[in-house]
């Protein structure tokens, strides 16, 4: 009895060991996805930024002539 419930409590640690491994996993691919995600973001938003310099820059030439 008391090698059985010890086995037991073996199985149960390693199930928590294998959960938070899982866990760990997870949560990292989590961040890696928000993370390629806001650089995506970024870089949208200064692509945009740049476009709207250039329109103002090639308006105000095109003005001046």
């Amino acid at each position: 009895d008391y090698y059985a419930s010890r086995g037991l409590g073996d199985v149960y640690k390693r199930q928590m060991v294998n959960l938070t491994i899982r866990h760990t996993r997870m949560i990292t691919g989590i961040i890696v996805f928000m993370r390629i995600s806001y650089m995506t973001v970024v870089f949208f938003a200064i692509m945009k930024w740049k476009f709207t310099i250039i329109k103002k820059v090639k308006k105000r030439l095109l003005e001046q002539i």
